[in-house]
């Protein structure tokens, strides 16, 4: 990299890149990292030159190796992230790690290393590695339709179903997988997710109706039983089967017994 100036502007040329120009009165008398030393009559300047856009030339070159010296010489978080990611999706790991480290950044270096081992055993997946970038940079909608435009519809209600979208995930699911049927699909595990949310959130109610549809009885009986909602509990309770609940009727009559309720406890 060098730097020179000429007809007060100032210079700076990498490799065989086209030189920047900027205008700045004076001599260049020193050139430091992003640091230029700047003589103009008897005053000396430092300026700080941005490497991103000469960072930003050797990044779309996918000269990886060029692109992290100019990062090291001062370049934003944003740019390191780009360096990694880019580097990452070229399935360069050496730099992808050394990005992310700079920043660190643990999700996208987990990331990293998964991908990694993944392709070592040559089970790694380019699609699949491109939607999960997508969801680390926080684009999840682009990264849910990334998945459904290929046919990956469990890593796509995954993604839904870690972001609190139930309704859209069991949407998906009844849209792309699954049962027949006019009504709409409740799948079973996003019905639990669903119900753990409602429940640590307080909504108590909701979360029993939620167990409920999923078939877990227990955890539905637990919520009523711990807030005597004993009409709630005996509505189970009717339509439990003597056979395979068994243990669940008798949580129900616990709760009943607690509570001094012996006639609904019989």
């Amino acid at each position: 990299m060098l730097a020179y100036t000429g007809q007060d502007s100032l210079y700076i040329k990498c490799r065989d890149l086209p030189a920047q120009q900027q205008r700045l009165p004076g001599y260049v008398v020193g050139f430091k990292g992003s640091k230029i030393f700047c003589l103009n009559d008897s005053n000396m300047n430092t300026i700080d030159v941005p490497q991103s856009s000469t960072f930003f030339r050797f990044l779309e070159k996918k000269d990886f190796a060029m692109a992290y010296k100019l990062a090291c010489l001062g370049v934003t978080e944003q740019d390191w992230r780009a360096l990694g990611i880019e580097a990452l999706q070229q399935k360069d790991f050496r730099y992808a790690k050394k990005a992310f480290c700079r920043i660190r950044d643990l999700k996208f270096i987990d990331l990293g290393e998964l991908a990694e081992q993944m392709n070592k055993m040559k089970t790694l997946d380019d699609l699949w590695l491109t939607g999960e970038i997508l969801a680390l940079q926080g684009k999840h909608k682009e990264a849910a339709t990334h998945y459904i435009k290929n046919n990956m519809i469990d890593k796509a209600v995954t993604l839904l179903t870690s972001l609190k979208k139930f309704n859209e995930a069991n949407e998906l699911i009844r849209k792309h997988g699954g049962k027949k049927g006019d009504g709409p699909l409740l799948d079973p595990v996003i019905l639990i997710k669903q119900a753990e949310f409602e429940r640590d959130s307080g909504n108590w109610k909701e979360a029993a109706t939620l167990y409920q549809q999923a078939n877990k009885f227990k955890e539905a009986i637990d919520i009523f039983g711990k807030r005597e909602n004993l009409d709630s509990i005996m509505e189970i309770c009717k339509n439990l089967d003597k056979q395979k609940n068994k243990g669940e009727i008798e949580l129900c009559a616990k709760y009943f017994r607690q509570a001094g309720h012996h006639t609904f406890a019989k």
